[in-house]
């Protein structure tokens, strides 16, 4: 693991590449990542990108006084913690340069065997989401597919990523096919939604066409 010394100071070629390092270096101590401040020419350049521990910040308060909420809050998960790496474009060299970091935490780090379910480090491959897609087009429900692919890797804590990340993949995809105006594919979606969620509902008439209308 390079020393802070050594982290300042170091150039990219790219944007990506730096970030690409610092979700790795992230992924090494045991926390992730995400994008903060950045600043841009007036032409539209990018000249600076920062990124910060997740756990940086705190949750704004109306959202955790919201008077009008229907599900139970999520769970506090920003603490404060200042975390972070920023890194400037060289308008000489054309290439990124980190300018400042700071490496300290004020919270737990996560194992290395859990790291890995981290947002910032979870991934769904080219072959699962291949797998997502085929099992939702023919109608398997969001929670079989999760099943499904934990049988394919033996076990929750091989996947690479969380049910969650499935249930949004699944979203991704039916969202998809709803732009192509499809009444059927839009009722799958909504139907897909119920399964997931027990406190929502619909209801629809369909139109000459094979079209949504309001409902009678």
């Amino acid at each position: 693991m390079p020393s802070d010394e050594a982290i300042l100071g170091m150039v990219f070629d790219t944007l990506e590449g730096a970030e690409l390092f610092y979700n790795a270096y992230a992924k090494q101590i045991g926390f992730s990542i995400r994008k903060r401040d950045s600043r841009q020419s007036r032409s539209g350049q990018m000249l600076m990108q920062k990124w910060v521990c997740s756990k940086e910040g705190y949750r704004q308060k109306k959202w955790i006084n919201y008077a009008a909420r229907i599900r139970k809050p999520r769970r506090l998960t920003r603490g404060g913690c200042e975390a972070m790496i920023r890194v400037n474009l060289d308008r000489d060299t054309e290439k990124w340069v980190v300018k400042s970091l700071v490496s300290a935490h004020n919270h737990k780090l996560v194992p290395s065997k859990y790291v890995h379910l981290l947002r910032s480090h979870r991934e769904i491959k080219e072959g699962d989401e291949a797998l997502i897609e085929s099992l939702s087009t023919v109608g398997v429900s969001t929670r079989h597919i999760t099943e499904i692919c934990k049988e394919q890797h033996g076990g929750y804590q091989n996947m690479g990523f969380i049910p969650k990340d499935v249930e949004n993949k699944v979203q991704a995809i039916r969202m998809n096919k709803i732009k192509g105006g499809d009444a059927n594919t839009t009722i799958g979606y909504f139907e897909g939604r119920v399964q997931a969620d027990s406190s929502f509902s619909f209801d629809y008439t369909l139109k000459e066409g094979n079209k949504l209308g309001n409902k009678l």
